[in-house]
């Protein structure tokens, strides 16, 4: 069959690979002929318009039945089951500056994850952020776990709190409201005992042998990890248009597409916060349940991990100011960075 020749009717439902690796429900909403080839005008099911995209005729992007046959057909692992993100690739963390977010002494310098102050029961942890389905707060849905994942009982607050905000309040998680991401994980770093010569050997890839150095892998192997995995799996449903604005101000800004932004330089990380990152910190149970895909990277994070969320508990006040956090989702937020600058 010639590639001009469709193979798809219009309004048709199938499989498009998102970035040619993800498959997504999508719809066929119309053929175009653009610089003489003839392209499927493909609709992403449950997303904007300005996600669709014209893909050529005998592309093999586009696939015929569901995505749940697609995945069984080709072997994908369904505790692995990712919709798209939104950015490619981000880059590293960065390294620390030299000017600190705020001051570090002798006395709170950390010479490893130390010993927990408090045991507490095992971590809640949500399903997907994103599912259509209301089974309650977080603590309400409980997985069994290793103690290396337990959250203490503020972060546990924090977690059935935002649900409250979020699902019974109809409230968003604003943008650039208390430190961010990247930000805490710099502060959490400077509060590890290295010296210049270690540091320099870790950024040159020359050393992970030493505790204090797998810590500093540990975290940053962590905040790689919420770039890859917020776009669709630490979202609340309301909060998806929000992040599409982010990102298409993003874009935009820098003369690129809503795809390739991330090749220049955007970082989710750099615009969420502390509510965001523990959200993340509460899925890793579930999600290093499939070692084979995430292995390397989770195995990383398992690491420090105990380290980090004792780390938040013990600054939660520095990165956490509940009323700044949250708007209401009808509120418009174009003046937010403003208002939290204030």
């Amino acid at each position: 069959m010639s590639a001009a020749e469709p193979i798809f009717a219009v309004n048709e439902k199938c499989v498009c690979l998102y970035q040619e690796t993800v498959p997504y429900e999508a719809k066929i909403m119309g053929m175009k002929e653009v610089n003489g080839i003839q392209h499927y005008l493909v609709h992403y099911q449950g997303y904007g318009r300005r996600h669709d995209e014209k893909i050529p005729f005998g592309s093999n992007r586009l696939h015929k039945g569901t995505v749940d046959e697609y995945r069984r057909a080709n072997g994908i692992v369904d505790d692995d089951r990712r919709k798209a993100t939104r950015t490619p690739k981000t880059p590293k963390t960065p390294a620390a500056p030299d000017t600190p977010v705020s001051p570090i002494t002798k006395s709170n310098k950390r010479k490893g994850p130390g010993r927990r102050q408090n045991r507490v029961k095992p971590t809640p942890v949500p399903m997907d952020f994103d599912e259509q389905g209301d089974e309650g707060p977080p603590a309400k849905r409980v997985y069994n776990q290793t103690t290396e994942f337990e959250l203490s009982p503020p972060l546990i607050q924090l977690l059935n709190d935002d649900w409250l905000m979020v699902k019974q309040l109809q409230m968003t998680v604003k943008n650039h409201a208390g430190p961010s991401i990247d930000e805490i994980i710099k502060q959490y770093i400077r509060t590890i005992s290295v010296n210049n010569e270690e540091l320099r050997e870790f950024e040159d890839g020359e050393n992970h042998e030493t505790l204090d150095i797998a810590l500093i892998h540990s975290a940053r192997s962590l905040v790689d990890d919420f770039n890859s995995d917020l776009g669709f799996r630490l979202l609340y449903p309301s909060e998806r248009s929000q992040y599409n604005d982010l990102v298409q101000k993003e874009a935009m800004a820098s003369g690129v597409s809503f795809e390739e932004v991330g090749y220049f330089g955007f970082r989710a990380s750099a615009h969420y916060g502390i509510i965001h990152l523990v959200r993340l910190i509460s899925r890793l149970p579930k999600v290093t349940a499939n070692v084979q895909i995430n292995g390397g990277r989770m195995t990383n994070i398992r690491i420090g991990i105990s380290s980090i969320t004792e780390f938040l508990t013990n600054h939660m006040k520095t990165f956490f100011r509940e009323k700044a956090h949250y708007r209401s989702q009808y509120e418009d937020d174009e003046n937010e960075e403003a208002e939290n600058s204030i």
